[in-house]
């Protein structure tokens, strides 16, 4: 039977440290390696996805711009809307002098409504006007 002696096993461990430090170096200019590779060759995409940025970016203010300039039309064509619904409720209660109670009550939430949207003037001097003569 052979016995190992301490020496062995010191040249053991050494052998060990430095396969294992020399495997460490390796994988680390092997990191440094690889990562400089990827960055140089994600460069172009880098830059390509930053223009693509850039250009949604435009698009989605153009989009918003656009978005607003279509409500502002979507509430003008509202305000038309309710502007014609009040005065055609208005002439009736001119012409005939009375309205449904249901109609009634359309008729003053949607002149609240309008006047809350910027109504004008008009409207608000023929409602005060019919209901000063007690038709409303």
């Amino acid at each position: 039977m052979q016995s190992i002696t301490i020496g062995q096993i010191g040249e053991i461990l050494l052998y060990v440290a430095s396969f294992i430090g020399a495997m460490e170096v390796m994988i680390i200019r092997l990191k440094k390696t690889f990562s400089k590779l990827v960055k140089e060759e994600t460069k172009p995409l880098i830059h390509e996805m930053e223009l693509v940025e850039k250009e949604v970016s435009k698009l989605k203010v153009d989009f918003d711009t656009k978005v607003v300039n279509l409500e502002l039309r979507l509430d003008k064509g509202d305000l038309r809307d309710m502007r014609a619904e009040i005065m055609r409720m208005l002439s009736i209660v001119d012409r005939n002098g009375a309205l449904a109670e249901h109609e009634r009550m359309h008729l003053f939430d949607l002149k609240d409504k309008y006047n809350k949207a910027g109504g004008d003037s008009y409207v608000d001097d023929y409602f005060d006007r019919l209901r000063k003569e007690g038709k409303l």
